[in-house]
């Protein structure tokens, strides 16, 4: 039988692989709350993505706004099946991981994931101001909207390299003298080096930066819409543009607030993605420089490890808000399970 020994102290394999599945055990226990917290957000993610993306790409016609929903399902329906269980192995075997490359695919994914989720956010944003602030300007084509989704696709896998070369399985020492873990965690020749803290903190930038971008863009969205209803209102008008040849008022008016809802809806998810997104950057960059996660114990280490796991929370609200704010979609998920309308 294979053993290792150390000082005159000796362990069979057996005994290594035991102790090893011990402080797992004891380590999983420890991160138990956030097991729960994101296994919850996977399982409702899942549901409600697939659905989204089903009703999506069979009920509602080809055009810009649908391609760069479709995408944010996609890459949300992405974080639901791989890379939350792949951070629940992460967290489940702590000093017993299986491979170095399942460490590195883990963090690659939940890295190119939250870019692609990003930039297809950005995509909307802008698809919505062109449609509310320019709405005599040229439009996005489905045709170039495709091509844009597939550039984010694209560079979501581009800028989730740097990932593959940050991380790998590390061997660490345990209480046990002699018996090494198996760790994943950042590649221990980067580890104590800046660049670590370099990545968190270009992450940090890119961001703020995005989320400038939707801030300001909404911003002129909303007061557009705001002038609009104004105008309405002033001179008794059915809708802002002029009504298309063949379209009745009433017709050009309810195609305007249906816009309107979208508009409203995507500007919640985008919300949704800066409040739960920022404040977790925010930590690990800082963590990344003071170190300070070790110290935590307690109901301090339990509250962090939730906290900086909360844009899992993106994937999973998500198809809520489709659901909830647009009246198609609930209709589509009625036809889907054949429920009669009341």
């Amino acid at each position: 039988m294979n053993s290792t020994s150390t000082s005159n102290i000796s362990y069979t394999e057996e005994e290594i692989n035991s102790y090893l599945d011990q402080l797992s055990y004891e380590s999983r226990h420890r991160y138990l709350p956030a097991i729960i917290f994101v296994s919850i957000l996977g399982l409702i993610g899942f549901v409600g993505n697939t659905l989204v993306l089903i009703v999506y790409y069979k009920l509602f016609k080809p055009k810009a706004s649908r391609s760069f929903i479709l995408c944010v399902a996609f890459f949300d329906l992405a974080t639901n099946v791989i890379a939350i269980p792949n951070e629940i192995i992460e967290l489940s075997f702590r000093y017993s991981f299986p491979t170095e490359g399942l460490c590195v695919f883990i963090n690659f994914m939940r890295n190119s994931t939250a870019y692609g989720s990003t930039l297809s956010l950005a995509l909307i944003c802008i698809e919505r101001y062109n449609k509310i602030c320019r709405p005599l300007k040229r439009q996005i084509e489905t045709r170039t909207a495709r091509k844009l989704v597939i550039a984010c696709v694209t560079s979501t896998i581009i800028l989730g390299i740097p990932t593959i070369f940050q991380f790998k399985v590390n061997v660490v020492e345990t209480d046990h003298f002699g018996i090494l873990g198996r760790v994943c965690e950042p590649s221990g020749d980067l580890k104590d080096s800046i660049l670590p803290f370099i990545h968190s903190f270009v992450q940090l930038i890119s961001c703020i930066l995005f989320e400038t971008l939707f801030i300001v863009l909404y911003s002129l969205i909303g007061f557009t819409i705001y002038k609009q209803r104004k105008f309405r209102q002033q001179f008794q008008l059915n809708a802002v543009v002029e009504t298309p040849k063949g379209m009745t008022p009433a017709t050009g008016r309810k195609n305007v607030i249906k816009r309107h809802k979208t508009t409203f809806m995507l500007m919640i998810i985008t919300a949704t993605y800066v409040l739960s997104f920022l404040p977790v950057i925010i930590l690990n960059t800082v963590d990344t420089a003071l170190q300070f996660k070790e110290t935590l114990n307690g109901a301090k280490f339990i509250s962090y490890i939730i906290f900086v796991r909360l844009f899992y929370i993106n994937a999973a609200v998500n198809p809520i808000v489709f659901g909830f704010m647009d009246e198609r979609v609930r209709d589509g998920l009625m036809d889907l399970f054949k429920i009669k309308h009341k």
